[in-house]
């Protein structure tokens, strides 16, 4: 992440997110498919061969802004393609699987402004624009049209054509087309095929033409073409300007009465009578989405009020589709599998037999599902639900965030509270009517007060509010799967006895013991004791100072632990006869795992290393010992072995970490550190400080960080990679071991790469996007300021580039060939001798 600076910001070689800022920053993504976003200033983007696929996204409204894709020098405008895809602008290195991406290309506030080549060449917008437009032709072409009026044709083919600004008339021809009109007034025909037209802003014309096409006029005015023979389109036509009229012209030879409209739940079709033809307007009912008009030629204007009431269906026995409106009704589905929305309004929706939906929408709504089982959908205000012997098995939906909302589930005559048993199913609250198979579940009604039904109210005046529910659906123990819940406030202790439990300690300073089984404890607020018993728990201890047992035989529990109260402090308590020496530490990533020696029990601590308030700080032992963070931290920090290992150093401290063999991971962390790799292809992050880092032999990767870093590199070390971004005024050095010396040094630029490699052998150092052509100040930041050799010899940063511009003119020394043969030392002596120093 860039700061408000100019920044550079490097990747790795693996798929990177890089962003910037407000700054003038320089992006490199480096090797791999890497995602880039400069963002606001003057920001400029890395081309060069090796770089991998890139994406470009730099939104910036900024007025003058100017960003560029710099092309390395090696890379001439005749060995770059250009090409566009909707959005997306594409550059090319020709012979290569090198491409970057700049999205919202058509953007203006998405565009790179500039592409600049090493010969002085620059391609501008225009010229971008110029060369992408596009050829038509019987084939899948893409055109693009541009400032102006322009009239595009894509002939035959499955044609992208794309208007942007001005009055433009568009047509796909033959083949399912992509028409995009742009900003202005556009006219957009389909032709045959299954086409999709995008009016965009602006007051458009629309005709899908044969096929069955999508169509969406954006803001705007804008007219959709109703014909025999249109086929079935769909319009998605989302605008909320106030006063906008949408209209759908309707044929010279189509009456009213050929017209059949039907509403399908929020969607609103026109059917031509006699015919497969018809239109879809998708989400009508929402109304931004709705069509203001649909004219006739005899004159004849149907508005929305004429459409809703055209579409209205009586209903049935059968399964019936029924809607309400703005007003407030009753509407009974009768028999059969119906759906009924009431939208706005206060609504009676009575489904009747059979498995019905009901949703209320907006209003003070009475919903009673019937025989069957349903699906309740309260929508937003004060809703009741009917419920009585026989109602099946329905299921609520209440969703509302309404400050003081009450919601009420209201039990026929007859239903007394005794009658009912009140449980809880993970989040979900359940009614049943015991003695029957009839049950009512409120879906998520202990996740969030949103989706509670506040009151249960039975017909002798007993009324159950949440509290009461709650104390209700505490739950027994048994040795099956069990869900308990303590109350509020209250010192609770929970015993899931076997099977996979779920206990609920709620707040109060409670103990819940999960018993055998997988279990999940959430302690809540308080000071919580969580013990998770035998098998594979998971324990949330929340708020408060929470201490968790573990021994063995306890299996393998996960701790999420997130408290960030100043001075919480939450225990891991080791029982048995468990000494220290039993205990073992490590670290993956963030996480903490405590182990036991010999076992396979093992604690995992999510997010210890991430963050102060994920930390469980102490883990006590019944001998009286106790280990704060500090002692977790560097008891945690890794061994070194012949395998594969990740080690950590101290933040606070100088560390002298070595990996041995093993393909290792070493992070220094803070502190003046030394780390070494061994044999094996390792990566060292020394991070700030001062630090020494030393591959060993195999492929390296070495990242020094901020601060003054020493990289050392001897005969037989592999083919090693510097990372070392640095902005400060620091003194980085790469020092050559013993039988290495100047004139056994071979310097040469691989795109933004500086290689150094020792002649006649596989060994070289690569200091990673070494230079930027034109960055200025900021070219040094990734630089190694000196290289030195056992025998004292020094060449400085600035003299690199004259060594490679001499040994340009050759080909490296064959492999076996450890001097320089005479005729390079005639040519490269004096270069040598007068820079190393």
């Amino acid at each position: 992440m860039g700061d408000t600076t100019a920044t550079i910001i490097n990747g790795q070689s693996g798929d990177d997110w890089l962003y910037g800022t407000s700054g003038n920053d320089i992006l490199d993504g480096g090797a791999g498919n890497d995602s880039l976003s400069g963002r606001s200033g003057n920001d400029t983007y890395l081309f060069y061969r090796g770089m991998g696929q890139d994406t470009v996204t730099d939104f910036d409204w900024t007025v003058g802004n100017v960003d560029t894709i710099k092309v390395a020098a090696d890379i001439a405008p005749a060995d770059v393609a250009v090409s566009r895809d909707g959005i997306y602008l594409y550059l090319s290195i020709k012979g290569t699987t090198d491409k970057m991406s700049v999205t919202f290309f058509n953007k203006i506030n998405y565009q790179v402004e500039r592409v600049e080549f090493a010969d002085g060449t620059v391609w501008d917008i225009d010229t971008l624009k110029t060369m992408t437009r596009g050829v038509a032709s019987d084939g899948a072409d893409t055109l693009y049209g541009d400032v102006g009026v322009d009239v595009l044709d894509g002939l035959n083919g499955n044609d992208k054509l794309y208007g942007e600004e001005g009055n433009d008339v568009l047509n796909g021809g033959g083949g399912n087309d992509w028409l995009y009109g742009g900003a202005d007034n556009d006219a957009l025909s389909g032709g045959t095929g299954d086409d999709s037209l995008s009016g965009d802003a602006g007051d458009d014309v629309l005709d899908g033409g044969a096929g069955n096409d999508s169509l969406s006029g954006g803001t705007g005015n804008d007219t959709y073409l109703f014909y025999r023979g249109m086929g079935q389109d769909t319009i998605n036509e989302y605008d909320t300007t106030a006063g906008n009229v949408d209209t759908i012209k309707v044929a010279a030879d189509i009456a009213p009465d050929d017209v059949v409209v039907k509403q399908e739940r929020s969607d609103l079709y026109l059917f031509i009578k006699g015919t497969t033809d018809w239109v879809k307007i998708y989400s009508y009912t929402d109304p931004g989405a709705q069509i203001e008009r649909v004219e006739f030629a005899d004159g004849t204007v149907w508005s929305p009020t004429d459409l809703k009431r055209f579409s209205q269906v009586a209903a049935s026995e059968g399964a019936d589709t029924l809607y309400g409106d703005e007003t407030s009704q009753q509407i009974d589905g009768l028999g059969g599998n119906d759906e009924i929305y009431g939208l706005a309004g206060n609504d009676v929706l009575l489904g009747g037999a059979g498995d019905d939906m009901l949703d209320g929408g907006v209003g003070l709504d009475t919903l009673d599902g019937g025989a069957g089982n349903d699906w309740l959908y309260g929508g937003s205000g004060n809703d009741t639900y009917l419920f009585q012997r026989g109602g099946g098995q329905d299921v609520i939906f209440d969703r509302d965030w309404t400050t003081g909302n009450i919601d009420t589930i209201k039990l026929a005559p007859g239903i007394v509270s005794t009658d009912i048993k009140a449980s809880r199913a993970g989040d979900n609250l359940e009614l049943a009517i015991i003695g029957t198979a009839d049950k009512i579940t409120v879906r998520d009604w202990f996740y969030s007060a949103d989706s509670q039904v506040e009151q249960v109210q039975f017909a002798d005046g007993t009324l159950w509010d949440v509290a009461t529910l709650k104390a209700m659906v505490k739950g027994v123990a048994s040795e099956g799967n069990d869900v308990l819940q303590g109350e509020e406030s209250v010192a609770d202790t929970l015993n899931g006895l076997g099977g996979d439990d779920t206990l609920y300690g709620l707040s109060g300073n409670d103990t819940l013991n999960g018993g055998a089984g997988k279990d999940i404890l959430y302690g809540g607020a308080g000071a919580d004791t969580l013990d998770g018993g035998a098998g594979n728990d998971t324990l949330y201890g929340n708020a408060g100072n929470d201490t968790y047992l573990f021994y063995r035989g306890a299996g393998q529990d996960w701790i999420s632990d997130y408290d960030n109260a100043a001075g919480n402090l939450d225990v891991i308590k080791i029982a048995d006869s468990l000494t220290p020496a039993d205990i073992q530490l490590s670290r993956s990533a963030y996480d903490l795992y405590v182990g036991i020696a010999g076992a396979a029990d093992k604690l995992t601590v999510s997010g210890w290393f991430s963050n102060t308030s994920s930390q469980v700080e102490q883990i006590q032992f019944s001998d009286g010992t106790t280990w704060g963070v500090d002692a977790i931290s560097e008891m945690s920090s890794g061994t070194a072995s012949q395998g594969n290992d990740v080690l950590y150093g101290n933040d606070a401290l100088a560390d002298a970490l070595s990996g041995l063999d093993g393909d290792d991971e070493i992070n220094g962390l803070g502190g003046n550190d030394m780390l070494s790799g061994g044999a094996g292809n390792d990566q060292l992050y020394g991070a700030a400080g001062n630090d020494t880092l030393i591959g060993g032999t195999g492929n390296d990767r070495l990242d020094g960080g901020r601060g003054n870093d020493l990289y050392q590199f001897a005969r037989g070390d592999g083919q090693d990679v510097i990372n070392d971004f640095d902005p400060d005024a620091n003194t980085d050095v790469l020092q050559f071991g013993a039988g290495i010396s100047a004139d056994q040094l071979w310097f040469s630029k691989k795109g933004w790469d500086l290689e150094v490699g020792v002649i006649g052998t596989e060994d070289k150092v690569t200091v990673s996007t070494w230079s930027f052509w034109g960055a200025g100040s900021w070219e040094k930041s990734q630089q190694i300021e000196q290289f030195r050799t056992a025998d004292g010899k020094v060449l400085m940063a600035g003299q690199v580039d004259q060594l490679v511009e001499a040994m340009a003119a050759f080909a490296p020394p064959a492999a076996g060939e450890l001097k320089l043969s005479e005729s390079y030392q005639a040519s490269l002596n004096v270069v040598i001798a007068s820079n190393w120093q």
